[in-house]
């Protein structure tokens, strides 16, 4: 599902870099501009019943909702516009702890989201040099006053290049759900039964080595958050853009996902 979503931001930040290169040369925030993008190519995607401003738990309102896989989604979307030097964009001083500040807000409100619905927070950094390795856009990202704090939280990333050596951030947060991200609560299931993956539970189950009861629930439960989130092999759900040291480029080949 994560990927997916990942992979129609990507499309919309490629197909438009010559529009999203105006506004990043100018270290400009495009939120609006984006939500309607995304919007039409959720659409076009085949995702269901995209809707924009829509209200969820109370009188909050995401910045876009849609339907995948079966799965309610509620997305705040932000914009982290640096002041880090970049070659080809003009050198200027912009909010960037105020920016992530309401990233940790935005994630704290999408955790109010219930089951079956699960909340998700679209963020973009921008400029980011093309040239920096993953371990380089993190530690920048992690000296940011709560970047560190904001970086906990389980998220995949992935880089478009929108100018020469000038490129785009954009970190998927979540899912969460109940109170916490959803990450967390399948591996609360696996660590009560000393298991690594759904499938080594499922094994566990079908060998008789742990009571059918409440396993088979708790498997189910498990099956269920996992095809939310995706394979989960470890706690750290990061997933780097890199490929062979580098980020993405133009032309490169869509998002992987990495365990």
């Amino acid at each position: 599902m994560l990927k997916s979503i990942m992979d129609v931001v990507r499309g919309v930040l490629t197909d438009r870099r010559d529009t999203v290169w105006l506004a990043v040369r100018q270290r400009a925030k495009f939120e609006g501009w984006l939500k309607l993008e995304l919007a039409r190519a959720l659409e076009t995607a085949g995702f269901t019943e995209v809707m924009l401003e829509c209200r969820y738990a109370g009188r909050r309102k995401a910045d876009l909702a849609f339907r995948i896989q079966g799965v309610r989604c509620f997305m705040e979307l932000s914009m982290c516009n640096t002041n880090w030097r970049v070659k080809s964009v003009r050198t200027a001083s912009r909010p960037i702890t105020k920016n992530v500040e309401h990233v940790l807000k935005d994630i704290e409100k999408l955790k109010m989201v219930e089951e079956p619905d699960v909340g998700l927070a679209l963020t973009l950094f921008f400029p980011v040099p093309i040239n920096w390795s993953a371990q380089d856009l993190l530690r920048k990202i992690g000296d940011i006053k709560g970047g560190k704090k904001l970086l906990q939280e389980p998220h995949i990333l992935d880089v478009v290049e929108v100018s020469d050596g000038v490129g785009v951030a954009f970190f998927l947060f979540g899912p969460y759900q109940s109170g916490r991200a959803i990450s967390e609560q399948l591996l609360s299931i696996l660590r009560k039964y000393g298991v690594r993956s759904v499938s080594e539970l499922a094994e566990k189950i079908r060998k008789g080595d742990i009571e059918e009861h409440p396993a088979y629930e708790d498997y189910l439960e498990a099956l269920a958050l996992s095809d939310i989130i995706g394979p989960l092999e470890s706690e750290k759900r990061t997933c780097p853009y890199l490929r062979g040291g580098r980020p993405h480029g133009r032309g490169s080949e869509h998002f992987e996902e990495a365990t």
